[in-house]
């Protein structure tokens, strides 16, 4: 990609791209959808309906996999088991950005924790 010589072209070229990419973004989040809805029909309907656990097609095939999830249901019970259990790896390793802002303007600061300030750039279109 050629870089533009000045800041107005710069955001242009950039506003054009974010566009270009949340247009396909949007037509990607619509075939998601539709693959879905495809999937939970199978699983509901379709599987249950033949007495078959996977098919095959054409240039296609489904089965059908047992899956795991959790679905915590009481946030305070969990954490106090995590913590006196210390399975921390039942955890996962990221940082809740919004709670630890509010630490920091209130001048606290958290023990294993690196306060890091950047500059993300803000993309938007010129209102007519």
């Amino acid at each position: 990609m050629k870089m533009p010589k000045t800041l107005g072209a710069a955001a242009d070229l950039l506003y054009t791209l974010q566009q270009q990419r949340l247009d396909k973004a949007r037509e990607v989040a619509a075939l998601q959808e539709q693959e879905t809805a495809l999937k939970q029909h199978i699983l509901e309907n379709m599987l249950p309906e033949s007495g078959l656990s996977g098919a095959k097609g054409n240039i296609g095939q489904i089965s059908k996999q047992p899956e795991d999830w959790a679905e915590i249901n009481d946030w305070p019970r969990y954490i106090a088991w995590v913590a006196k259990t210390k399975n921390y790896e039942c955890v996962q390793k990221r940082a809740g950005i919004t709670s630890l802002r509010e630490i920091w303007e209130s001048g606290k600061v958290v023990p294993g924790v690196e306060h890091k300030t950047g500059f993300k750039l803000h993309v938007s279109g010129v209102k007519k």
